[in-house]
């Protein structure tokens, strides 16, 4: 049998023996038209271990690889709703690919260049053709950044593209301000021009739909299809609570979840997991106004107090950092941050930055130099109620700094009066979360015109973050070091985390699965299927 075709399930495997004897009868009386093949049965789900036992082997309901998909969400990468974005890189390519190092690797670029880092070229692959047969094209590139400029998926890290066009089979792309990391927002899918309802793209495999079942398949003129794992995998329709018991009986071969999302599922059983980053950051935004904050040792003690590795712990999953940089990201140093104390060192440093609870109320004080005396730290936390996940990490924030002594209040506002107060700096603290892009631009976080910048506005901090994005490959770690080494000592904001999808398989299930940020499916032919 060939891998991911549909198997005659276990249940059934008497009545196919006997079938197929009365087959061979028949054909030794009379040449007989040959009888089709039974449509295979769903096979009963495996009953549950014995209390108190775990299984060690593997859960199967099949041997057909499956994934679950929205089919109501639809596949088109431009319009579609989020559900089925992680099936894209089986479908799609782009003209880049992001490592899991957050490094950009050419897919269906075959060389690009830029002299002043605002006007691009690109030559697009020779060779490659689209599951219909026909032939990738500049214009098939062009017209799909266009689309992607216009799309609630893509808008964003694609907002400072001016044009993207074609002249004599080049692609062009012109920007309004420098970026020299251009590649490494490049990886949006292409699809075919004029494609309609349902694009057609260039991935290792195909949509299909046969009338009975969906299921992608193996694109045979996809330059390494020789090497994908499956032939087929099949596409099924499970929601919430669905989802969950379709992966406990093993319908569901992988599944995917993050605790950082408001509606993240939970999975447990006899499973493995991996971990695929993301560069969703979560923060506290710091009122330096407020005199507690206004000295940088002060922001230094509060930030080195945090328990970012509790919060992922107790809440949110994900990274821990103290700069707004990913720890996989290739150019990440433990170098750029000598400032956070160590938890050994807190108490001293409480007390040589002259903060303690002198009026033994079971609260900290410090030294305001602006009025000569003690006086209390009371700070007020500001978080968006409508999102669960940043109200439980405030709260996490409170309860555990509490602990150490600083008295937080929480104000729990909704999203236009919390919008209210950002804008008029009605808060001591801030909880936000962005999510950044691949190429980590802080411009949108804390340049000087930044969206989302509500904390500080520092001209030398805007001149780190133009020469980061600036800098050509050669130069990007010192480049980094600048600019990270200076936020993890002046901290503009306090970085908290990053989040993390979490990667369920059966076990001994799937090996060789290693996610990159924006692809699940990351290195797919390297990948051994074991049933």
């Amino acid at each position: 049998m060939r891998r991911g075709e549909r198997p005659l399930t276990k249940p059934k495997k008497l009545l196919a023996l006997l079938l197929c004897a009365a087959l061979f009868l028949g054909c030794l009386s009379a040449c007989a038209r040959p009888a089709a093949e039974p449509e295979p049965e769903q096979e009963s789900e495996t009953p549950p271990a014995p209390s108190g036992t775990v299984s060690h082997s593997p859960t199967y309901a099949d041997e057909l690889f499956t994934l679950a998909y929205d089919p109501e969400a639809g596949l088109d990468p431009f319009s579609s709703r989020e559900e089925n974005a992680l099936l894209f890189p089986l479908l799609y390519e782009g003209l880049f690919h992001v490592t899991a190092a957050f490094e950009a690797e050419p897919l269906l670029c075959e060389s690009w260049e830029s002299e002043d880092g605002l006007v691009w070229h690109f030559r697009v692959k020779r060779g490659v053709t689209f599951h219909d047969g026909s032939r990738l094209t500049a214009d098939d590139v062009a017209a799909s950044l266009n689309r992607a400029r216009e799309s609630r998926a893509y808008a964003s890290r694609l907002r400072h593209v001016l044009a993207a066009y074609v002249l004599e089979g080049v692609l062009f792309i012109e920007l309004d301000r420098v970026n020299r990391n251009l590649p490494l927002l490049l990886d949006v899918p292409v699809v075919k021009a004029g494609g309609g309802d349902r694009p057609v793209g260039t991935g290792p495999y195909a949509y299909t739909d046969d009338g009975e079942t969906v299921f992608l398949k193996a694109y045979t003129r996809w330059q390494n299809a020789a090497d994908l794992p499956l032939d087929r995998i099949y596409l099924r329709s499970y929601k919430g609570s669905e989802l969950i018991s379709a992966f406990d009986a093993g319908l569901v071969d992988l599944v995917t979840s993050s605790r950082a999302e408001a509606r993240s599922l939970e999975f447990a059983g006899n499973t493995e997991t991996r971990y695929m980053d993301e560069t969703l950051f979560f923060f506290l935004g710091v009122n330096r106004e407020l005199p507690f904050f206004a000295e940088g040792n002060r922001r230094i003690l509060f930030s080195s107090a945090l328990d970012r590795a509790r919060y992922c712990e107790e809440v949110t999953g994900g990274v821990p950092v103290t700069i707004p940089l990913n720890p996989s990201a290739s150019i990440w140093s433990a170098d750029y941050d000598p400032f956070t104390i160590r938890p050994g060192d807190l108490q001293a440093a409480h007390i040589s930055y002259l903060v303690e609870d002198y009026d033994e109320d079971g609260w900290l004080d410090y030294i305001n130099k602006n009025i000569n005396a003690v006086d209390s730290i009371s700070l007020r936390l500001i978080v968006n109620k409508e999102n669960p996940v940043k109200t439980e990490l405030a709260h996490a924030i409170q309860t555990q700094m509490g602990e150490l002594g600083y008295r937080i209040r929480i104000r729990e506002l909704a999203w236009e009066d919390y919008l209210s107060a950002l804008k008029n700096k009605n808060y001591d603290l801030f909880l936000g979360e962005i999510r950044l892009t691949a190429d980590f631009d802080l411009n949108e976080l804390l340049g000087l015109n930044g969206g989302a910048n509500y904390c500080v506005f520092d001209p030398e901090l805007q001149n780190r973050i133009d020469s980061f994005n600036h800098a050509e490959a050669e130069e990007k770690n010192d480049a980094a070091a600048s600019l990270f080494s200076y936020i993890a000592e002046d901290l503009p904001i306090f970085s908290l985390l990053f989040a993390r999808r979490t990667v369920y398989t059966h076990r001994e299930t799937v090996a060789g699965l290693s996610p990159a940020p924006h692809d699940l499916f990351n290195k797919i032919t390297e990948w051994e299927i074991k049933y």
